[in-house]
């Protein structure tokens, strides 16, 4: 259940933008490109293996956050490829970046609770509880969906809010029922709790550094038409793709387990491909904001980092092509925490 492969795609995917908008300048060429990631992360979600996977869970967490990363990376590609202020491409762009942290919020919520109560539930019942969470999951976006374009206006004025209050419930969510997959003989694993804290801080530290890399909500405000906007605003897609990615696989993850009864299988080690990645994603998100609040340039920490991250892409890609398997950091314990 390791997250190294996924997060190795995506970040080839963003090293290659950083190349291509260093090998063909424009203004809004990095903050256009980086939108990429959000279709490979969909594209990630959509093809990767579901054998033997219920067909509730897979519409509820596979194919609905499908839908919120295609809508939102192709209006902000569309919006970013001019960069038109008010245009009714920049209108959709907004609204899929609302649409997108809703959504992750409501299947953050909807995964714990299903995970939490379906082997309390009746054989009978079971079936009816994925009915319910995958309804509410459509429900709940859509009704948000028709709302924020009817108040469009009113929302935009106060869209830190949004962020704000889905992004905190999203990550509690996501975080408890994370520790769902750290239990082990009727316990938590030691290193499966460890672990769990390892990865949510990691990407915490990586969606804040996005936000302040997003330019307008948080600290020194950028300008929109220049090119330190374009860099910084193009991390701010790739913080995103890549937590919001994490979170609907592991919250799959976690729904599935409960379905097919495996709450035995444990997420208790730790490879060395997983540390790394981590630790680097860490890094970005730190860097990127120390670099924009200090006003320094960010092409050199940029080409640093995609370096970085595209290495690991390639070890990850030689491992998978070699069918080498990984070594682990941490070792499966043997005493369950009481």
């Amino acid at each position: 259940m390791t997250l190294a492969p996924f997060f190795a795609t995506v970040n080839a995917t963003f090293s290659a933008c950083v190349v291509l908008s260093l090998v063909v300048p424009s203004p809004y060429v990095f903050s256009t490109l980086s939108n990429v990631t959000f279709l490979a992360v969909a594209a990630l979600l959509a093809f990767s293996r579901r054998i033997g996977e219920n067909v509730g869970v897979v519409f509820q967490n596979v194919l609905t956050s499908t839908g919120a990363l295609l809508f939102l990376g192709c209006s902000s590609l569309a919006y970013h490829s001019e960069s038109i202020q008010d245009s009714k491409q920049h209108f959709v762009d907004i609204l899929g970046g609302w649409v997108l942290v809703v959504h992750v919020a409501v299947t953050s919520t909807l995964a714990l609770l299903t995970a939490v109560l379906y082997s309390r539930l009746s054989e009978a019942n079971k079936p009816r509880l994925l009915i319910m969470t995958t309804t509410l999951n459509i429900g709940c976006t859509t009704v948000f969906l028709v709302c924020a374009i009817r108040y469009y206006e009113q929302i935009k004025n106060q869209q830190l809010v949004i962020f704000l209050t889905a992004g905190p419930l999203a990550a509690a969510s996501s975080t408890f029922a994370r520790f769902l997959l750290a239990y082990r003989d009727g316990g938590l694993s030691r290193n499966g709790v460890m672990i769990a804290l390892f990865e949510a801080l990691a990407l915490l530290v990586l969606l804040f550094g996005g936000v302040v890399c997003q330019g307008e909500l948080l600290f020194r405000q950028l300008d929109r038409f220049g090119k330190e906007y374009d860099l910084f605003h193009g991390c701010w897609h790739f913080a995103l793709a890549t937590c919001t990615g994490a979170l609907y696989r592991r919250n799959g993850q976690v729904v599935q387990d409960a379905v097919k009864n495996t709450s035995k299988r444990c997420v208790c080690t730790l490879s060395a491909s997983d540390a790394v990645v981590l630790l680097l994603l860490f890094s970005f998100g730190v860097t990127m904001t120390v670099v924009k609040e200090t006003s320094g340039s960010p092409e050199p920490a940029l080409v640093v980092l995609a370096i970085l991250l595209s290495l690991h892409g390639l070890y990850e890609a030689g491992r998978s092509f070699a069918g080498v398997g990984e070594f682990q950091i941490l070792s499966l314990d043997e005493n369950p925490l009481s």
